[in-house]
């Protein structure tokens, strides 16, 4: 059996990065089910959580980083918060980096912040099309 899961893809609108388009993509992939059912398959589900608090960490860690930043205390790295986007926060630091209205205008801050992005989807889209061929 095969079945969708939707992803969130953003694509620039304009050079500037400031404006967005949201669509959604599907992945199609595998899933066994004695009852010949379609459901979402352990793995999707893991990769779903996964991502969910990896957004909530990517978030916090934004908004955390901005209140040190006025406050002229110890910072979180950018490497740290790329790390996190990379693993699959992004979301939630594209959401934070908006909210917060930081490290926006880093031109290098916003340029690696898209190639995690990039290189995550391709590496997650590569990883759930590969396990679909197998099944």
């Amino acid at each position: 059996m095969f079945f969708h899961i939707p992803l969130l893809s953003i694509a620039v609108l304009d050079g500037t990065g400031s404006r967005f388009a949201i669509t959604t993509t599907s992945l199609l992939l595998a899933q066994n089910d004695s009852t010949g059912g379609v459901g979402i398959g352990p793995l999707a589900m893991i990769y779903a959580v996964v991502m969910l608090i990896l957004s909530l960490l990517s978030f916090a860690s934004y908004g955390w980083d901005k209140r040190q930043a006025r406050g002229d205390r110890q910072r979180i790295s950018e490497r740290r918060l790329h790390t996190i986007d990379l693993l699959g926060g992004w979301p939630g630091g594209w959401i934070g980096r908006r909210t917060f209205r930081h490290k926006t205008s880093k031109r290098s801050f916003v340029i690696v912040f898209w190639m995690t992005v990039v290189l995550n989807l391709c590496l997650v889209g590569a990883f759930f099309y590969g396990l679909s061929r197998l099944m």
